[in-house]
């Protein structure tokens, strides 16, 4: 016997439908509502004073009669049978749900309820969900932010800046101080989730390739080369310039395989190229294509709002709207803004440089340069974010990413190219080799051991501070960069498949930044050994070294451009006419490494008057440079002002323009932080930032297992609810009553909402602890053993001498263990031991 009950009061119980059947398992559809969307994405839109309405169809039979788009008449659901039986009709003549009485489908036959496809609407998120909102009013609109997400964000960036610009020495020390300390304690941490990132992403490719971040009927809203450009122009862009010729520059001297006696010069500067690959590849990108699938799948595909916290709703269920999401998604705020303003100023310090080539401005004050320049842009920034995604970052990635195409085509065929293209497959080989599981895994354990740790004698390690300079610093800078790059993604990727996003992110990004590194990576190398070519030349057959030195310069070399006869002998033959001069790498210098390259296709012998391409070239690169700039300011400031207020998509001009000047803002206060030493202040807030999201992108991994599993679920023909939300309602059903950050932690959520808790959490019981959830908090944190006998009884209530000995052991591990890290004053050696009862009182819990 099957029966199908409407409950009167539906929004009371968001709107559920319970079929049970007798001896069966018991199914429910959860009809939420959802933000309205047009007709052209399949769905109706409810009347604005119609909290719940939904549509059901059958897969067999369907009687869905729709007046207007306001408006649902008639909803009939149908159960098919091998008999014959009269439907349970849901009449519903105003689009709002009424009271009926319980109606009774009986037959003795068994009953198979067919497929159904959910049809559900949202208007706003603080609509459905019980989010923290303020509103505003100001110029003909209003500004609707979250208040204690954007005023936690707020107060630590302006916090930070103004402590940074007040107090810029101080400042910089403690960023290095924390810096040291992430890497020292928590490289492995960093290290260690990296792979487990690249091969999940690469696991969901295969394993749910077809789910799409959508509904089956949404379609991409850009082109695919439109979509690879804003990708590309959001994930990694300016920072290219900056380390694309001096990273492999850097490695050529510095890294942990250059110092041991037997590797050759080729093999050194192989590994260079290598080691530079590795910090661009699939590693930086893994954390990105992850946030933007577990994004994109919250939003798009479950109706959740389109906000980071949204990713966490597998596991935090309806505490994700609360002070737990409202602290994620601040902090979220808070590393975006950190991450994109280490990029942003690598990307100013590259156009200070090269303006300083061109001569366009003078160099004795480099920080007041790049000062200016940054509110010069900024302005142009903010321009650019007020016309909008479709408008300002459609168009300007799209001549970004054709001035770097025309850069690096140039670059490739004034230059040696066969060499180039040989460098590019032979590079790509060794990645695969060596990067994809040794280097990802590579910590540099005996390397970062100091003089008197065990440092090896032999004096051929690697520096100790290399780990945290390079591989640390990428890591963490990837990672505070996921966030926002990861929701950009999810924004522009709804309609494509997870395969595509992995294809996109990993296939042809990658292909594209390893070519890019490969051209000139590879020609800084090359030119970098012609000119100690050349001045070993000079050396042996002039005396002189610097015989082929250019003029006003100490590191740049002269190529002759026709053969070299000493004696009769040639000892000197040009093959590659037009490239000179070429330079060395002068670490004191880096953000020239690039423009020398530029400056090297001078061609003499044909310019005449004519001062090469160096000009032109570097024009080029500042445009391309500014304009990258501009995207992923935009796409950053796009990113926060969604989370800042609850998923929005349209929002207010001031709140863009208000984020965008706050990233001008952490930009130039690291860079006065900095001074000289702009580059060190700029990697130390992506490290800082990035430890603790990498935590957060743990639980991501988590969440997107889950979600993709349901949607599997969703689309398995054989499965009876078709609706994703629906399965994924009933999944955070299945958790404790109390969940760990529930009962006393309660109280945060009446501090943060100033005593004034949103009427939904309050008959959730999620305003305030009760006395007995109050109680047993501190009765389990001072007298834990307690709480364990009552739940051994309550579940093995024979074995009273079992549970008496197994208190027993809790209660003396647990007085050993604060015993004994109060000994540490005394021997520090007692902390092994603290720990150690520490871990036996974690076993008997989890056991």
């Amino acid at each position: 016997q099957t029966q199908a009950t409407v409950v009167e009061n539906l929004s009371a119980i968001k709107s559920t439908i319970c079929l049970d059947r007798e001896h069966k398992v018991n199914r429910s559809l959860h009809c939420t509502s959802r933000q309205g969307q047009t007709n052209s994405e399949r769905r109706s839109r409810a009347d604005e004073s119609s909290p719940f309405f939904f549509t059901i169809m059958n897969e067999t039979v369907v009687n869905d009669e729709v007046v207007g788009q306001d408006s649902v008449k008639n909803v009939e659901i149908k159960v098919k049978d091998a008999g014959d039986s009269d439907p349970v009709k849901l009449e519903n003549g105003e689009g709002r749900a009424k009271s009926i009485s319980e109606k009774k489908v009986e037959n003795t036959s068994t009953r198979r309820l067919t497929k159904l496809s959910i049809k559900e609407s949202f208007k706003k998120a603080s609509d459905e969900y019980p989010l923290r909102e303020t509103s505003i009013p100001v110029c003909g609109g209003s500004l609707i932010f979250n208040s204690f997400t954007s005023i936690f964000g707020i107060a630590i960036l302006w916090g930070f800046s103004i402590w940074c610009m007040v107090q810029p020495e101080k400042a910089l020390e403690t960023m290095v101080f924390f810096k040291a300390q992430c890497t020292q304690f928590f490289t492995w941490f960093f290290i260690g989730t990296k792979p487990i990132f690249i091969f999940f992403v690469i696991f969901l490719a295969f394993r749910y390739g077809n789910v799409k971040l959508g509904h089956p009927e949404d379609q991409p809203d850009f082109s695919n080369i439109l979509y690879f450009c804003m990708l590309f122009s959001s994930g990694i862009e300016n920072s290219l310039f900056f380390y694309g010729v001096a990273e492999p520059l850097y490695h050529q001297s510095t890294n942990w395989h250059n110092n041991a006696g037997y590797r050759t010069q080729d093999e050194i500067d192989q590994f260079a190229i290598n080691q530079t690959l590795f910090h661009w590849g699939l590693a930086g990108w893994g954390q990105y294509l992850l946030v933007a699938i577990c994004v994109g799948l919250a939003s798009f595909k479950y109706g959740l709002p389109f906000t980071y916290r949204s990713c966490f709703f597998p596991l935090l269920g309806n505490y994700t709207w609360g002070w737990i999401g409202d602290i994620i998604e601040g902090f979220a705020i808070v590393t975006t803004i950190a991450g994109t303003c280490t990029s942003l100023g690598l990307g100013i310090l590259q156009i200070v440089s090269g303006l300083e080539r061109l001569g366009t401005i003078e160099s004795e004050d480099a920080t007041r340069n790049a000062v200016i320049t940054i509110w010069i842009i900024t302005v142009v920034s903010t321009a650019s974010l007020l016309s909008g995604l479709n408008v300002g970052i459609k168009y300007l990635s799209q001549i970004g990413f054709a001035l770097g195409m025309l850069i690096l085509f140039l670059v490739l065929v004034m230059d040696k190219t066969n060499y180039i293209f040989n460098l590019f497959v032979q590079s790509t080989g060794y990645y695969l080799q060596y990067s994809v599981v040794l280097l990802n895994f590579w910590t540099d354990a005996f390397g970062q051991l100091e003089d008197g740790q065990g440092r090896a004698l032999d004096g051929e390690s690697a520096e100790s501070w290399w780990m945290d300079a390079w591989t640390v610093f990428y890591w963490a800078w990837w990672t505070a960069w996921s966030g926002f790059v990861g929701m950009f993604v999810a924004r522009i990727s709804k309609g494509r498949t997870i395969r595509e996003i992995v294809f996109y992110g990993f296939g042809a990004a990658i292909l594209y930044t390893f070519l890019w590194f490969c051209v000139f990576g590879g020609v800084g190398i090359r030119q970098s050994r012609q000119a100690f070519e050349m001045e070993q030349l000079g050396a042996v057959y002039f005396n002189n070294s610097d015989e082929f030195l250019a003029d006003g310069s100490t590191y740049c070399y002269n190529v002759p451009q026709q053969n070299i006869i000493v004696n009769g002998t040639t000892v000197f033959t040009n093959s590659l006419l037009g490239v000179t001069p070429v330079c060395k790498f002068n670490e004191d210098d880096a953000g020239q490494a690039w423009f020398n390259v530029m400056y090297s296709f001078s061609f003499p012998e044909y310019s005449g008057n004519f001062g090469g391409f160096g000009a032109f070239l570097t024009a080029l690169t500042i445009g391309a440079i500014m304009i990258y700039f501009v995207t992923s300011s935009d796409s950053a400031s796009l990113m926060v002002d969604h989370m800042s207020s609850n998923g929005r998509e349209e929002n207010h001009q001031l709140q863009r323009l208000f984020w965008s000047l706050t990233e001008g803002a952490v930009c130039t206060a690291l860079i006065v932080a900095g001074q000289s030493n702009a580059l060190l202040a700029l990697q130390s807030a992506a490290v800082i930032a990035g430890l603790p999201f990498t935590l957060f992108l743990c639980y991501q991994v988590q969440t997107t297992w889950i979600m993709c599993s349901l949607a599997g679920k969703a689309e398995d023909p054989s499965n009876k609810l078709v609706s994703p939300r629906a399965l994924l309602d009933e999944h955070i059903t299945h958790t404790f009553d109390m969940p760990v950050y529930g009962g006393i932690f309660n109280l945060f959520e009446y501090i943060v909402s100033l005593g004034r808790v949103h009427k939904e959490r309050v008959i959730r019981g999620m305003d305030l602890p009760s006395k007995f959830q109050a109680v047993e908090f501190f009765k389990g944190l001072f007298l834990p053993f307690l709480s364990l006998h009552r739940i051994l009884v309550k579940l093995h209530p024979e074995r009273k001498c079992y549970n008496l000995a197994v208190t027993m052991a809790y209660a003396f591990f647990f007085v050993a263990w604060i015993v004994l890290f109060c000994w540490v004053a005394v021997n520090p050696g007692f902390v092994a031991l603290g720990w150690s009862a520490f871990f036996v009182d974690a076993v008997i819990l989890t056991s």
